[in-house]
């Protein structure tokens, strides 16, 4: 004979097993993306392709954070991948001349983890503002629908997704962050986001519609070697601009 106190407890045991099945598909339905946490949902490109733009940075660690957290992203879309990969130079040898750009080291790691996928390469854009600039003429260029991912760090997520807002008001964009950070980082972003409105004006005012040319698309078995980076360490810690 079952007790009435052991049928309460199987009761609640069936009640708790059949709300956890229940609560399971929104808990499988998430994924870890670097350290951002996304919707898997977004993976159902319905033939649409997938444009992962990441911004530079002229801090290694920044720069192979965000890239690692691309990499991730890009494991959980189905269908085509068109890498987007912006920044210019902030370095510069002994000679004063240019020594390399932001989106050189983002091409550099991609040709090291044998990549396929289409690549676009903006080497120009000199801050966030001109990032976005450059973005938005490539896209009213190609004029395709895509899913766009924007991959950069945590502590720049407001400034950039303000100043994209501003300048791609009609486009929507899935945020992947990357936290790695840096012991001036914030500060120095508190200092930025003070100055939103002016590097997005100005930036616009210097706006040129490039041609198609500018763009350089490239697959990833065609890249070859980039001299200028080959030697480069890659783990080298730049200070944060």
């Amino acid at each position: 004979m079952i007790l009435p106190i052991s049928i309460t407890i199987i009761f609640i045991a069936i009640i708790t097993t059949w709300s956890t099945l229940n609560a399971t598909p929104q808990y499988t339905a998430i994924k870890r993306a670097g350290r951002a946490l996304r919707d898997l949902s977004i993976n159902n490109n319905n033939g649409v392709s997938s444009l992962i733009v990441v911004l530079g940075s002229d801090n290694n660690k920044l720069l192979e954070d965000r890239m690692d957290v691309a990499l991730n992203t890009i494991q959980g879309i189905k269908g085509d991948v068109i890498w987007y990969l912006t920044g210019g130079v902030k370095r510069y040898n002994d000679k004063g001349s240019e020594k390399i750009t932001e989106a050189s080291k983002m091409l550099h790691i991609l040709k090291k983890e044998g990549n396929t996928n289409a690549i676009v390469v903006d080497d120009k854009a000199q801050n966030t503002a001109e990032n976005f600039v450059k973005l938005k003429e490539w896209i009213d260029h190609i004029n395709q629908d895509m899913n766009i991912h924007i991959v950069t760090s945590a502590f720049h997520f407001i400034r950039a997704k303000t100043m994209f807002e501003k300048i791609l008001p009609n486009i929507q964009a899935t945020w992947d962050l990357g936290y790695v950070s840096c012991a001036s980082c914030v500060s120095d972003e508190n200092i930025h986001r003070s100055h939103i409105n002016k590097d997005v004006e100005q930036a616009l005012e210097n706006e040129t519609y490039l041609q198609s040319t500018s763009f350089q698309i490239r697959r990833g078995h065609s890249l070859d070697t980039i001299d200028e980076y080959d030697h480069e360490d890659i783990n080298e810690d730049i200070p944060f601009h």
